[in-house]
């Protein structure tokens, strides 16, 4: 996609025309391995180390939802491996329930915020902060 932006860009702004350098290139995740059956495989290379936190506490791992692949493991991921700040971060950006089902979403972020609470060194204050505003983000995509 990106070398159909950039040749679009030199068609139109009558650019020099350069062969893609990046074609090819191997981003972070790439792998070779077949890892498509697994619920998680767009962890990508990092699915093994995602699954090495399932080993390091066997409570994460858990999923957030029966309805849905993520576990807690995902969100100690995201918290230590993807700068997750907030609950917003692991439940919007990092697993996308947000946008798939808001109302899962707000029944998940009490236990994704006590995850995020014990990785971030934080207390019960920002834990009831995180669920409140939260859910205040989330009530907006409810149908």
């Amino acid at each position: 996609m990106a070398k159909d932006v950039i040749d679009k860009a030199i068609q139109t702004g009558k650019l020099i025309k350069k062969d893609c350098i990046t074609q090819d290139l191997k981003i972070h995740g790439w792998t070779d391995k077949d890892i498509k059956k697994d619920d998680l495989h767009y962890y990508g290379a990092d699915l093994e180390k995602l699954k090495d936190l399932h080993k390091e506490n066997k409570s994460w791992s858990a999923v957030l939802d029966p309805g849905y692949p993520y576990t807690k493991a995902c969100v100690i991921w995201a918290t230590r491996h993807e700068m997750a700040m907030t609950v917003e971060d692991v439940l919007a950006r990092r697993t996308r329930l947000l946008f798939l089902d808001a109302r899962t979403a707000i029944k998940t972020a009490a236990v994704v915020a006590q995850l995020m609470a014990e990785e971030l060194g934080k207390g019960d204050d920002w834990i009831n902060e995180e669920v409140t505003t939260f859910t205040a983000i989330a009530k907006r995509y409810l149908l």
